[in-house]
């Protein structure tokens, strides 16, 4: 993936800093990161005709990373899905028996 920096734009949500994203088989991503956290805010891409955006917000610390408690997919603009984090840990200790049948 390579990313080129894009420019800064107003938005409903604020200041944004648009970034876009070339991959493999001509797959293309815009990414918007608020202009002053310079948290991600959300991810723009197709799915075939269909545009799909991921929305990030509610960014809690967790064992000393910032993360998004709560994303939100929409697909064409219409609510798709919505996950909600109440709490996550970071490498927990998970023993091997847990794998086991």
């Amino acid at each position: 993936m390579t990313f080129t920096y894009g420019g800064r734009l107003e938005s409903s949500h604020g200041t944004m800093d648009a970034l876009e994203g070339k991959g493999p088989d001509d797959f293309v991503i815009h990414l918007y990161l608020d202009a002053k956290t310079h948290l991600p805010a959300t991810m723009v891409y197709h799915e075939g005709k269909t545009e799909m955006q991921l929305w990030m917000t509610d960014f809690r610390t967790e064992e000393g990373i910032r993360f998004p408690h709560l994303l939100a997919w929409l697909a064409d603009g219409n609510p798709v899905e919505e996950f909600r984090i109440d709490h996550l840990k970071i490498n927990p200790k998970l023993r091997p028996e847990k794998f086991r049948r």
